[in-house]
């Protein structure tokens, strides 16, 4: 029996329109600063992001080293969505995908959503850990998204 895919999102409302929230998700140069669990985030291929372009990650504390995401979907100023593509040695999940959504609000500010998907590798981990890892991602996406909208409000 295959474990079955964890789904987890935060949402919060950015006080800009949706094409200054997309030059911040579309700029690599910004992620260490909304993302503190990372050190370092490059293209591999530099220049306007595109479906099919793979971003390496680099974890501040993370023995492993790095891991890699393609763009599997982009929607100017709508969606952005990455599939992981690269793993380290301990893996726990996989089939890991994270999916930003931005809708634009009346007032012109800005509702982001930022969603993850995943599947443990195993029944154990599923039944372990699921708990755990739902409650630590939906806590580190409630923290970038709030570094995010301070970091934009602030332009």
């Amino acid at each position: 029996m295959a474990p079955a895919e964890t789904y987890v999102s935060q949402t919060v409302v950015i006080e800009s329109p949706p094409a200054v929230v997309w030059r911040e998700l579309t700029d690599v140069d910004t992620y260490t600063k909304w993302q503190t669990d990372l050190a370092r985030v490059y293209q591999k291929n530099p220049g306007p992001f595109k479906k099919g372009e793979t971003l390496r990650f680099i974890p501040r504390n993370d023995s492993n080293g790095f891991y890699e995401m393609i763009i599997a979907q982009l929607e100017t100023d709508r969606t952005l969505m990455f599939l992981r593509s690269g793993w380290g040695e301990n893996v726990l999940l996989r089939e890991y995908q994270t999916t930003y959504t931005l809708k634009q609000l009346k007032d012109r500010s800005t509702e982001i959503t930022v969603a993850v998907s995943f599947k443990p590798v195993s029944l154990f981990v599923k039944t372990y850990n699921q708990l755990y890892l739902r409650m630590k991602i939906r806590e580190n996406l409630g923290e970038d998204l709030t570094r995010l909208k301070r970091r934009i409000e602030k332009i």
